[in-house]
């Protein structure tokens, strides 16, 4: 397959799919935006597949700009930003070359590699800036010792050589040529995220002469119409938080005790009344595709607060701002200053100021 000069946007699922049985595929000079999943997802698991990956524009994908499992690809030349995932995620004995490429803004950060067995990747002349996550992250286990057992078992029955069973990943070649700055950033207020200072196009991430801000937060610009039509219905719900003092309330009746059991407040619990305390909110299941409508947790260090609920606006928060949670996948976190209100039936969080990075 040969694809050239194209607009793939819009796509329910992935923008481009390179099925396992592929043999060559070529993709030049495309823009591959707002994708509900990957924005190219390539399952060749032939060793002999061959994908080329040129000089596209990459971005405001729902999962990862680019996901390889398996074969022999090339990234070579293409911006790949703001997705909603990782820049680049790899695995599966995949053999890469990421060369030249500009990698900037991804939500969880810019390369990762997952289990990748004996696959050689090469990592060498890369921009990568601006993400709250690593530039590089390489997964060293595959989970506890029981789902490792399990793993292997499924492995051999596949006919994988006993040399491949042994789940791990080559280490991958990253030269000194790689221009990295702004990455590991860490929790982040809000209006830290936005770029005004240069004034770029909020959507497209391109510098032009001529940009207006969006009207409501003054914080985000756009190059034309277009560009401000399809950001919209991610920034729509950021867009309040950067307006100023702004504060969610969370009424406590919608959410649920972890365990599906309801969960209610004593009024003399410690909290209650206008004392601010510090709370973690938490993005629910990893690698899941965007979806405002997502289970997200929250509690306190004690855990006497412990629930789960639905909050576009938190959501956003969470992915925009937060860091990576324990696995280092895709699940987010993110401390924010709350403070309990109408005798614990409600439950105001704060996004005005955020408070230290936690440990807990």
């Amino acid at each position: 397959m040969y694809a050239a000069n194209n607009i793939i946007q819009n796509c329910q699922s992935h923008g481009v799919a390179v099925g396992p049985d592929a043999s060559y595929c070529d993709l030049r000079n495309n823009i591959i935006q707002d994708n509900g999943c990957e924005g190219i997802w390539c399952g060749a698991s032939k060793t002999t597949s061959r994908v080329f990956i040129k000089e596209n524009n990459i971005g405001n994908n729902g999962l990862c700009g680019i996901s390889l499992n398996g074969g022999h690809c090339d990234i070579d030349g293409n911006r790949l930003f703001e997705n909603w995932c990782w820049g680049i995620m790899l695995k599966s004995k995949t053999t890469c070359k990421i060369t030249s490429n500009d990698i900037f803004k991804n939500k969880c950060g810019a390369i990762r590699i997952g289990i990748n067995y004996s696959g050689k990747v090469y990592i060498d002349a890369n921009t990568v800036h601006n993400h709250s996550g690593p530039f590089l992250h390489l997964e060293a286990s595959a989970g506890s010792e029981r789902k490792i057992d399990w793993m292997r078992h499924f492995l051999r029955k596949l006919g994988m050589p006993e040399d491949e069973v042994a789940m791990y990943s080559a280490a991958p070649i990253v030269t000194d040529r790689n221009v990295l700055h702004d990455n590991n950033t860490g929790q982040q207020h809000p209006s830290d995220k936005v770029e005004d200072f240069f004034k770029i196009c909020s959507y497209c991430q391109r510098s032009h002469g001529s940009v207006k801000a969006c009207v409501k937060c003054r914080r985000a610009y756009y190059c034309n119409k277009t560009c401000q039509e399809q950001h919209w219905k991610r920034h729509k719900t950021i867009c309040k938080i950067l307006q100023g003092n702004y504060s969610i309330v969370v009424h406590m009746k919608d959410t649920q005790k972890l365990g599906n059991f309801c969960h209610t407040f004593d009024s003399r619990l410690k909290g209650i009344g206008t004392a601010r305390f510090i709370i973690k909110l938490q993005s629910g299941d990893e690698y899941s595709h965007y979806n405002p409508q997502s289970q997200l947790v929250l509690y306190d260090k004690s855990t006497v607060l412990d629930v789960t609920f639905e909050n576009a606006e938190l959501y956003h928060l969470i992915m925009e701002c937060g860091v990576l949670g324990k696995n280092q996948l895709t699940s987010k976190k993110i401390f924010c200053w709350a403070s309990y209100e109408d005798q614990g039936h409600k439950l105001r969080i704060y996004t005005d100021n955020l408070p230290p990075y936690q440990e807990w």
